[in-house]
């Protein structure tokens, strides 16, 4: 089974705060990115996590005033990790164990991503099994020139696989797109993909969605919309 780095979604694009900041404007980030959780960082470094239900656990239903406590008072930590080397089942069994929906990705120690339980479940439901074996090598080979820094290579798999449908590969080309990597920076671009792969249930273009969707013009958003929704998969 591949590895679960394979899967993650990239430390970059985790919404952090500072350890200092109060658990309410924690909480107004978290709707504002409408997210569940955000990071708790430390001079770059992140510390823990805070998730809205234990706000509501460990705060509103003692009486605390969340403007008057941090989010380093209330956080999670450590974060529950796994190695990127390790397998999806690896996670998945992790997080039954450990009765846990996120589980940090970690590299020499350091954490470098994120999985869900969803993005494990669409993985292991709609990975090689249900890709024929080429393309899913070709989408190896994209991830590994990717994290090689050979964004021309990466560009060239994930785009062709992209075009044939495949979500996964959809998702580095929107974050390929999003970051100027191997391809000048397209915002539009992004979002298209981002919004593709989303519908087919990879969380982690989400994560670029809302950061994406933050930052544009609305009308560069409906463009990406209508482009979105006038793809169609081309057979190759």
């Amino acid at each position: 089974m591949n590895p679960v780095k394979m899967f993650m979604i990239p430390a970059e694009n985790f919404v952090t705060v500072d350890h200092r900041v109060n658990v309410q404007k924690a909480v107004e980030i978290m709707r504002d990115h409408e997210v569940g959780s955000v990071f708790i960082s430390k001079e770059g470094d992140i510390m823990g996590n805070v998730s809205d239900t234990e706000v509501v656990w460990r705060l509103v239903a003692t009486g605390t005033d969340p403007s008057q406590i941090t989010v380093e008072d209330v956080m999670s930590t450590p974060i529950p990790m796994i190695d990127e080397n390790q397998t999806l089942q690896d996670a998945n069994d992790l997080m039954a164990k450990e009765q846990i929906r996120h589980l940090g990705i970690s590299k020499n120690g350091k954490i470098v991503g994120m999985v869900s339980v969803r993005d494990v479940l669409v993985a292991m439901t709609s990975g090689p099994s249900s890709v024929l074996p080429p393309s899913w090598a070709y989408y190896q080979k994209g991830v590994k020139a990717y994290e090689n820094g050979d964004y021309k290579t990466a560009m060239k798999q994930f785009g062709t696989l992209a075009e044939q449908g495949m979500a996964r590969a959809q998702y580095h080309l929107g974050s390929m797109y999003q970051q100027g990597h191997g391809v000048a920076q397209n915002e539009i671009q992004a979002l298209m993909w981002a919004f593709l792969a989303a519908m087919k249930g990879v969380d982690a273009a989400v994560s670029i969605q809302k950061a994406l969707i933050k930052e544009m013009p609305v009308e560069q958003i409906i463009k990406a919309e209508r482009l979105a929704w006038d793809w169609q998969p081309q057979e190759k």
